[in-house]
């Protein structure tokens, strides 16, 4: 499994409405060449299907209304279309992703991958989502601070280097700083997700709440059991 880990990660802005400025402005987030299952392991939780409200980027609550997130199930596939749609000072706008969604122990978990052509090699975000209530699910981002967190520890397959600072701030007396890269395969981050589920995700706030719109027909599903979530510290 690939992905950008790094003690210092670039960011990559993906440009479209506030789903993507949520997920995307990245945050120092971790993204991956892969999904985290594949067609086969894949499930439609049918919980997520629907038409669901969700906020927009706060700040831009004049700039950004009517966020509506549209979740369909691929003809034939196991394979989630999230289309999420809003308008932009009154200009209505789009923007679709692929979403895999797959349970691991008691957790739920989902990759997602945007499908806007403007993205080159667009990679898979992993999130982790729990429904608080049949009508509401919040997911939540994994983190490259805590990804790192979980690589110095022992806990997560990954490997470091350091990296020599340029000639001219060598000489002002700058010192090499690590790199850390996560070197798990698909199979060997399922594994360490079963042993820690939560180590990883941003908990303290959901990247993306969402509201099941008034009047949607889906059916509503079940909250999820309350999880007592002992969240792991970044080693400093």
């Amino acid at each position: 499994m690939g992905c950008s880990c790094c003690a210092e990660p670039s960011v990559r802005r993906w440009r479209g409405l506030p789903l993507v400025l949520t997920l995307c402005v990245l945050l120092g987030c971790t993204e991956f060449s892969q999904p985290l299952c594949d067609e086969a392991d894949s499930v439609v939780d049918a919980r997520l299907l629907g038409s669901w409200d969700f906020p927009p980027d706060k700040g831009k609550e004049e700039e950004w209304t009517e966020c509506v997130m549209t979740v369909q199930r691929v003809e034939g596939k196991t394979t989630l279309r999230f289309v999420s749609s809003a308008l932009h000072y009154g200009k209505r706008e789009e923007e679709s992703y692929l979403g895999r969604a797959v349970t691991i122990g008691d957790r739920s978990f989902l990759s997602v991958r945007s499908l806007n052509p403007e993205v080159k090699d667009p990679g898979w975000l992993l999130l982790q989502y729990r429904f608080i209530a049949p009508d509401e699910v919040r997911f939540y981002l994994l983190k490259t601070r805590l990804v790192e967190a979980e690589i110095r520890a022992g806990r997560l397959p990954g490997r470091s280097r350091m990296i020599p600072p340029p000639p001219l701030l060598a000489l002002l007396g700058a010192k090499p700083h690590e790199e850390l890269s996560l070197t798990a395969t698909v199979d060997e981050m399922r594994a360490y997700l079963a042993q820690h589920p939560d180590a990883c995700f941003d908990l303290k706030e959901p990247i993306l709440p969402l509201k099941r719109r008034p009047g949607d027909a889906s059916p509503a599903g079940k909250a999820d059991k309350p999880i007592a979530v002992e969240v792991a510290k970044p080693v400093q």
